[in-house]
């Protein structure tokens, strides 16, 4: 597989988990646990190094600070911002328009 492939099965990928994010099935935390973890993240930096693969994963595991220190309602609000940025990133990697979920 080359890089470019890499890339796009990762962004692929990504967008699957920042759906999930984006429709409450995965919790901010449970997204740490099941995609933006120490080995993915490290992996990314290593082997796609790439600055859209690695902006999705810096600001995935970001999201449960939100919670941390914004009120309920700015943090949902600002929740629903990054992942709009992560979106646009998958898109950038793929290099054509995924449709929202």
């Amino acid at each position: 597989m080359d890089q470019h492939e890499r890339l796009r099965t990762f962004a692929y990928l990504a967008r699957g988990v920042i759906d999930e994010l984006a429709d409450g099935t995965l919790t901010p935390e449970a997204g740490i646990s099941a995609f933006f973890d120490y080995e993915n993240i490290a992996y990314v930096d290593r082997t796609l190094r790439n600055k859209h693969a690695i902006d999705i994963m810096s600001r995935g595991v970001q999201l449960p600070d939100l919670f941390d220190i914004l009120a309920p309602a700015v943090a949902k609000q600002e929740l629903k911002n990054e992942i709009a940025k992560m979106r646009k990133a998958c898109q950038k990697l793929t290099g054509r328009t995924l449709a929202a979920a």
